[in-house]
């Protein structure tokens, strides 16, 4: 009854049962309620073809004049700046806030400094040896990439005669387009193969075929 008169607008019994789930209370109750305060006058219902809404006594409230209205209208207005400047106040806030969060601390700063000049340090150490004409890579290094890099080449050069070899004896008497078994990735202006692997080239022509 307390919340049906500081609302002041109509309800339905399902509205109001819906509103008092949470404590556990059901749309039977509710109704019994509803009815009880209808039968002493609390509340009244009207029936809107298959919709009954209920509302508060209406005797029960004062009904203000012209004066007190517009006396409620300006002190509504200045509520409403208010909020405004507060609501303007809190944005700044937030916004001072989060540019805080962004910029770093004195001791981040320092810390990140160092770090920089170590960096520049070694660089310019680099810069200088390579002034002065001193040999950054030994030929034992050099050896060793060029071993990696022909061991990569070579094996890459059998693959590649693999696939040739597989796909002149698959193609030679292929109907079909032949775009659809080829697996072409041209990353360059050279040519740039990546070639499918020997099972699943040969699962492929199995379901071509």
């Amino acid at each position: 009854m307390i919340g049906m008169g500081q609302q002041n607008r109509p309800l339905n019994v399902q509205m109001v049962a819906d509103a008092l789930q949470k404590n556990g209370i059901k749309k039977t109750a509710v109704q019994k309620v509803m009815d009880t305060l209808a039968a002493n006058g609390k509340i009244s219902f009207k029936d809107y073809g298959k919709q009954r809404v209920c509302m508060a006594d209406q005797t029960q409230f004062e009904i203000p004049d012209i004066d007190e209205l517009d006396a409620m209208k300006k002190q509504n207005d200045q509520l409403l700046a208010d909020v405004a400047a507060v609501r303007s106040r809190v944005s700044e806030l937030e916004s001072g806030l989060k540019s805080a969060e962004t910029n770093l601390t004195l001791d981040a700063v320092v810390k990140k400094t160092k770090e920089l000049g170590s960096e520049v340090e070694t660089m310019e150490t680099k810069v200088q040896a390579l002034r002065e004409g001193s040999v950054l890579v030994t030929p034992e290094e050099r050896l060793e990439v060029q071993a990696a890099y022909d061991l990569k080449l070579g094996v890459w050069r059998k693959r590649k005669k693999i696939y040739h070899e597989l796909w002149g004896m698959i193609t030679e008497s292929m109907t079909e387009n032949l775009k659809d078994l080829k697996v072409i990735n041209s990353k360059s202006t050279n040519s740039h193969w990546t070639v499918a692997s020997v099972p699943e080239l040969l699962c492929f022509c199995c379901r071509t075929f």
